[in-house]
């Protein structure tokens, strides 16, 4: 089975309303140029059970890619879960 899910958050006023100073520390963020945040994600997972006498043995395994477009660059990461019991 996949997915594929689309997330945008656009900012709030505070969001646009804050900003950056200009000396450290840095701990606002924001501004007239804050834009939104997108989210882009596929998955794909698969799960099997195997009768084994006595026991049966069951996986699942989970495949995620992420990309996501944020106003401080573009984070790309991609996971894989796997559980065996």
């Amino acid at each position: 089975m996949g997915a594929v899910s689309r997330a945008v958050r656009t900012p709030s006023r505070i969001d646009r309303d804050f900003y950056v100073s200009q000396n450290p520390p840095f701990l606002l963020a924001g501004g007239p140029n804050f834009g939104s945040e997108k989210l882009l994600t596929f998955e794909w997972g698969y799960n099997a059970r195997v009768p084994v006498f006595p026991h049966r043995i069951e996986w699942d395994g989970t495949l995620r890619y992420v990309d996501a477009l944020t106003n401080q660059g573009v984070p790309r990461y991609v996971t894989l879960d796997l559980r065996l019991g």
